[in-house]
């Protein structure tokens, strides 16, 4: 008996053949990845963030196809190289002739039928991935859309597309909030700012805020705290009848979970609720792209940027298509005694024709206690501890109208600074805080042969998530871009 080519076990590897060529068609003519944000997003109108909205739509059902195509491709495979095995041991290839042919037919359908296998299953995860970035720019847009207020078809469906929260939920997040952002928060800002021109003896600095109507942020500073730590000691002390050892307490803490992606999308997220919040205020807020050729005097370094003081270490961010740069002055920078960006600021300052500021925002993840540097005769421990609470601990800026200046400073117009008097801080849950390392030496003997030194170290994480991270950060940051916006809001100038 004889099987003819045309029989089931070749029928299956042809199929394999057929729709590795679909699958196949995918791989060659694959569109290039998707960035999440693009040069120019910032300056995209309300219909043209909806029209890239909608290429996004089209890009995740086109790669949802694709994906189920691969899909498809690496079963018939995997059933084609079933079928051929079976063929094998049967010998119903043999009709091709001879132990040779029979061999020959085995190796065809089973290598056939593994190359569709393997190329429908990297079909299925390319589609994949680009149906995950269409998602991600899709939240990003959104993002902004709902930042610049835009009554787009995405944003009136956004509480009705649970798909798009899923997607990418710390943007989703912010985008949520972004509404809300657009109305000052409920704080007084001359509680939370204060800040003078010319040194202590100055005038206010928020009175130069009604002289112009412009402002021009030249940079925004997000600096991410990712190491805090405490320490505590009791000296101690020896007199006839009373004797304390020495104490000593440390406690280190570092955040967990959050990836830099996401700093940098709660950076560009800052930057958008900045600019609407002071549009809010009735200002006149000068775009990006219209400062981009006023730096090319400023000193910039590379984004994120690991930085630190004292004993806190953090990463620094800054909204895309705004560079990185520091002042003299700037505690968490690197200019030192530099004068360079000083210059460079007032310079832009003044042919922007803008109240020029450039905030700085540090975010701390950790609130820290200690028991502080005490004496034996008052204390005979060393305690410390933490709690996780995010807060905006420092917030400063310079601002600048500058109408004149020379050998690179302001000789006619307004310098002065404003800084946050007080932290803003939220009790909302976004980590757990998990003790990973103890070490404690226990004690030693005094010279006395009373009881010595005693030091306790203690290492831990405060362990999060990219989404859980984001929403509190997105909540604080709005409350503090908000109090400062509301500044200008209270020193209006002429329209």
């Amino acid at each position: 008996m004889s099987i003819h080519p045309s029989g089931a076990p070749f029928a299956l590897a042809w199929a394999a053949v057929a729709t590795l060529a679909c699958s196949s068609a995918w791989s060659q003519t694959a569109p290039a990845s998707i960035e999440r944000v693009r040069d120019g997003d910032t300056a995209l109108s309300c219909p043209q963030l909806d029209s890239a909205m909608a290429e996004m739509n089209t890009a995740q059902a086109e790669a949802s196809a694709a994906q189920s195509s691969g899909n498809t491709t690496a079963k018939a495979g995997a059933v084609s190289g079933v079928a051929a095995e079976v063929a094998g041991r049967t010998g119903l290839f043999g009709a091709l002739g001879g132990l040779g042919g029979q061999l020959f037919g085995k190796l065809a359908a089973k290598t056939t039928a593994e190359v569709a296998q393997q190329s429908g299953q990297a079909s299925a995860q390319e589609a994949a991935t680009r149906m995950q970035q269409a998602k991600e720019r899709k939240a990003h847009l959104l993002q902004l859309a709902l930042g610049k207020g835009c009554a787009t078809t995405e944003t009136a469906d956004l509480a009705s597309s649970p798909p798009v929260a899923q997607a990418a939920a710390s943007a989703v997040d912010s985008a949520a909030s972004a509404t809300a952002a657009l109305e000052l928060p409920e704080l007084d800002p001359a509680q939370w700012f204060d800040g003078k021109m010319g040194g202590t003896f100055g005038e206010k600095t928020v009175n130069a805020f009604a002289r112009n109507n412009r402002v021009a942020i030249a940079g925004l500073r997000v600096i991410f705290v990712t190491h805090n730590e405490a320490s505590a000691i009791t000296r101690g002390t020896y007199m006839p009848g009373r004797e304390t050892g020495t104490a000593k307490a440390k406690m280190k803490v570092d955040l967990q979970g959050v990836d830099d992606a996401t700093l940098q999308a709660i950076t560009d997220a800052a930057y958008q609720r900045l600019v609407a919040q002071l549009k809010s205020a009735g200002r006149e807020v000068i775009a990006t792209e219209q400062l981009q050729g006023l730096y090319a005097d400023f000193k910039t370094s590379a984004v994120p940027q690991e930085v630190s003081v004292g004993a806190l270490r953090g990463r620094a961010f800054t909204p895309r298509g705004v560079p990185l740069w520091w002042q003299m002055g700037d505690a968490w920078g690197d200019a030192g005694m530099s004068q360079t960006n000083n210059r460079a600021f007032n310079e832009l300052a003044k042919s922007a024709n803008a109240l020029t500021i450039a905030p700085a925002i540090v975010i701390d993840f950790a609130r820290m206690q200690s028991s502080g540097n005490r004496s034996g005769f008052t204390s005979r421990g060393a305690s410390v501890g933490a709690s996780l609470t995010m807060s905006v601990s420092g917030f400063y800026t310079r601002v600048v109208r500058a109408e004149e200046v020379r050998y690179g400073g302001v000789s006619k117009g307004d310098d002065g600074a404003l800084n946050l008097v007080k932290q803003i801080d939220t009790e909302a849950e976004f980590a757990d805080l998990q003790q990973v390392e103890e070490n404690d030496n226990g004690s030693v003997m005094s010279l006395f042969g009373a009881l010595g030194a005693k030091s306790k170290q203690t290492v831990s994480v405060a362990k999060t998530s990219n989404a859980a991270y984001s929403r509190v950060a997105h909540a604080v940051l709005q409350q503090a871009t908000g109090a400062f916006s509301k500044l200008f809001a209270a020193y209006p100038a002429p329209q």
